[in-house]
């Protein structure tokens, strides 16, 4: 074997121990993944009702308005958030959107008709409801807007 061969046939070799070393060390020392503080599990509470929440219901039943804004409380349920009326004419429901900072936003949604909370969403959040029911309890960190799709109230 001339030698440029045998020098080629080094480095190719060197290459490619050095591509599977790089590899192996990623692998065995990788970050491990942290907790997303999002998710909100170091304040979440599945089963605490906040203090005062009884005095403070949030009742836009008979709202004539198009949207409803609600801070969120971090660690505990809010009082229930009931939406107007005339949103759930028909087969309509209503939209949630997180609103301001998002930083740290999270939350959670407990309908009144259902035994178990919702799971945790995360900033950016989004959702369209329909037939979930009218009211709800809040927790989580940040505000949310909610908001109907009809341009009118109650037509």
């Amino acid at each position: 074997m001339s030698a440029a061969k045998q020098v080629w046939l080094l480095t190719f070799i060197s290459s490619v121990l050095c591509i599977l070393v790089m590899l192996s060390y990623q692998t065995t020392h990788q970050k491990q993944p942290t907790q997303n503080p999002v998710v909100g599990t170091n304040h979440y509470e599945r089963n605490r009702v906040c203090e005062g929440a009884f005095d403070h219901p949030m009742d836009f039943s008979e709202g004539k308005t198009t949207h409803v804004t609600v801070e969120l409380h971090d660690g505990c349920w809010s009082g229930v958030v009931s939406l107007p009326n005339w949103w759930f004419r028909g087969d309509d429901g209503f939209n949630a959107q997180s609103t301001g900072d998002q930083t740290g936003f999270w939350i959670s949604y407990w309908f009144t008709n259902n035994n178990t909370p919702t799971g945790i969403a995360g900033p950016n959040h989004a959702q369209f409801f329909q037939n979930r029911g009218t009211s709800f309890r809040l927790q989580g960190h940040g505000k949310v807007i909610f908001f109907t799709h009809k341009a009118k109230c109650c037509t």
